[in-house]
């Protein structure tokens, strides 16, 4: 008697399992995993380390300073400046500002030196 799987969900698990039993070694001999360097808590400990986890929103929304937490508390869903988080693409846009300012410039200088040139041509045709 043959049992037949019409959704498929567990033919796809045993293909990813194959594929995790090939992919895994690889890993572990490019030591791209290592499996001991998981972070576990240490079960004899008695006094376990406690850290302080905040939300920075609600920091902001009662007006606590970071500054006040202890040092070794960790800040969650920090809320980064607009200079943090687009840093590259201002640079980009000052960087153009700055190339089309000096071609206007140029050009205006330009415009200023023909006009001269075709004020002096002209006077010089007049007499």
């Amino acid at each position: 008697m043959t049992i037949k799987n019409r959704s498929g969900k567990f033919s796809r698990m045993l293909s990813f399992g194959k594929a995790l039993l090939v992919v895994l070694p690889l890993l572990l001999l490019l030591n791209l995993f290592n499996p001991f360097a998981i972070a576990s808590a240490d079960l004899n400990d008695p006094e376990p380390k406690r850290v302080l986890m905040s939300d920075q929103r609600q920091l902001n929304r009662w007006g606590i300073n970071d500054e006040k937490l202890p040092p070794d508390s960790v800040v969650r869903y920090k809320e980064f400046s607009t200079w943090h988080e687009h840093r590259w693409q201002i640079i980009g846009l000052i960087a153009v500002g700055l190339i089309l300012i000096s071609i206007i410039f140029l050009l205006w200088v330009q415009w200023a030196k023909r006009k001269n040139a075709e004020e002096r041509a002209h006077r010089s045709e007049v007499k």
